[in-house]
């Protein structure tokens, strides 16, 4: 009864170790307990850090985002593989010699970067807030206001649904004109491997759908324009203030068509592009005609003795026989000729020429001092009149009075789907054609 302390013993009647052996190992286990403490508290400080850094990256990455999307908008909008392809350009640059056709493609060139411009600056305003920052970039070319309006609505990117891009309608213009077999639908462009991507996506490469007007499959241009308004992606913006569409009724039914203003930026790029101005300038040489008729100031002052008697009523003439033919023109003129006969063909025709340059000059004279009022213009559809020369100006200057069918025809050659389409879409397709040259390519050529 009175013997060692039966704590000593454990259950089954043996010694355990002695209170210090215990204090030990409670002294060691305190101390592992406090650098697991102490490794937790690391490991919460440190998963602590961590989600604040994520945190704070999710917060960047949202911030990011409303930029990428507006940079991968912005991209969409401008329609780079639409609009023009570097190499090509480059080379055709390169066979070029004369300054009027250089200064087309800088022209072309000049026109896209506005419209880009305009989409960079809806899409990504600058950084420093400023309103005016534009503003003081802003080109001086007032009567693009509506272009670039259009373009930074992204009609761009809708019209060419429907549209062929302009610079492989030139492509196709020029070898229809210029190669006596004619375009080639397997044609590639400078840098392009037919078997194989360019290493930008492009896997059509080598296919002749490429070169054709794309198709809006099962869907009118009222559809697909409703239901493009409908998505909020086609806005319907406010007319021109300049042209025939400016004067137009408020109840005239282009006015309220949505795809207005994407024939109208379809129509302006397809004007400017270098290939299509350079061709059908030339069609317009051949076919321009001049007519004078005396204003009440010419009525007045010239009889039979006047310096401008004979240029008043000059009636359809044809421009192009005021100015020396080119080298190809005159080359097609003497096939066949001997030297002797070519020498006296040319010298014949520098006669007739310096006669022709010296009657214009006199005519631009006539004008600029009052007498004659001065057209130049496509031959007119209905031209039996014959009291014409009491015409007014609008007689001469209305472009739906002038023959513009063989512009017409030349461009729906390489405008529309060789497979077919609705006639609403090639309807649509007629109207930028007709708005290419009557708005943009006419009045041009007429000043130049």
């Amino acid at each position: 009864l009175f013997g060692d302390d039966d704590d000593d013993d454990d259950d089954n009647g043996n010694k355990i170790k002695d209170k210090d052996e215990i204090e030990k190992q409670k002294q060691s286990l305190l101390s592992h307990l406090k650098t697991t403490q102490s490794l937790v508290k690391v490991c919460a400080e440190q998963v602590s850090s961590i989600e604040a850094s994520l945190k704070v990256a999710q917060e960047n990455s949202a911030a990011a985002k409303p930029g990428q999307e507006n940079a991968l908008m912005t991209t969409a909008q401008m329609c780079r593989d639409k609009l023009w392809h570097h190499l090509d350009y480059k080379q055709y640059l390169t066979t070029l010699t004369d300054h009027t056709h250089i200064m087309d493609l800088y022209n072309y060139l000049t026109l896209l970067k506005e419209g880009n411009d305009a989409v960079r600056s809806k899409s990504m305003p600058s950084n420093d807030g400023s309103a005016n920052g534009d503003k003081k970039k802003r080109s001086k070319r007032f009567d693009r206001d509506y272009y670039r309006t259009c373009v930074s609505q992204g009609l761009r990117r809708i019209c060419y649904q429907f549209a062929l891009s302009p610079f492989r309608a030139g492509i196709k213009l020029e070898d229809n004109i210029t190669l006596s077999e004619g375009f080639n639908w397997d044609k590639t462009l400078p840098g392009e491997n037919p078997n194989s991507g360019d290493g930008n996506g492009d896997d059509d490469i080598g296919d002749p759908k490429r070169w054709n007007a794309p198709v809006v499959e099962s869907a009118d241009p009222t559809s697909f324009a409703s239901d493009l308004v409908s998505s909020g992606e086609l806005v319907l913006l406010a007319s021109m203030n300049d042209g025939d569409e400016g004067n137009m009724n408020q109840d005239h039914p282009e006015v309220n068509d949505p795809l207005r203003g994407c024939r109208y930026v379809a129509a302006m790029e397809l004007a400017y592009e270098p290939r299509i101005r350079k061709h059908l300038r030339d069609i317009f040489k051949k076919r321009a005609v001049l007519t004078t008729r005396p204003t009440n100031k010419g009525i007045d002052a010239i009889d039979p003795f006047h310096e401008f008697y004979g240029l008043h009523l000059l009636r359809n003439k044809k421009v192009k026989d005021h100015f020396y033919p080119s080298q190809e023109e005159m080359e097609m003129e003497t096939i066949g000729f001997n030297t002797e006969e070519r020498k006296e063909k040319n010298e014949m025709v520098r006669s007739l020429q310096k006669q022709s340059c010296l009657q214009y000059m006199n005519v631009m004279k006539a004008e600029k001092s009052g007498h004659l009022k001065v057209y130049i213009h496509l031959p007119l559809l209905d031209d039996t009149s014959t009291d014409w020369y009491k015409k007014d100006d609008e007689y001469f200057n209305n472009r739906d009075r002038q023959d513009l069918a063989p512009f017409i025809e030349e461009l729906k050659k390489i405008y529309y789907p060789t497979d077919g389409d609705l006639d609403e879409w090639n309807n649509q397709r007629e109207q930028i054609i007709r708005l290419a040259l009557k708005k943009f390519l006419l009045p041009y050529f007429e000043a130049e």
